[in-house]
């Protein structure tokens, strides 16, 4: 997530309180990147499950 990104939905966010040693922007980039991981597994495992199903027609 870019810096321009992340102004845009700033306000939305709750405001950080206390002692915070990771700024939210952080926190959202680990979000969307683990996201990602996710659907690229997803993605591969249909892939596979494709290529099972062509081999065995």
């Amino acid at each position: 997530m870019s810096e321009e990104q992340y102004q845009r939905i700033k306000k939305l966010l709750p405001k950080q309180r206390g002692n915070v040693k990771i700024e939210n922007v952080t926190t959202l980039n680990v979000l969307v990147y683990m996201g990602k991981q996710v659907l690229m597994a997803d993605v591969a495992q249909k892939v596979r499950q494709r290529a099972h199903c062509l081999r065995a027609a």
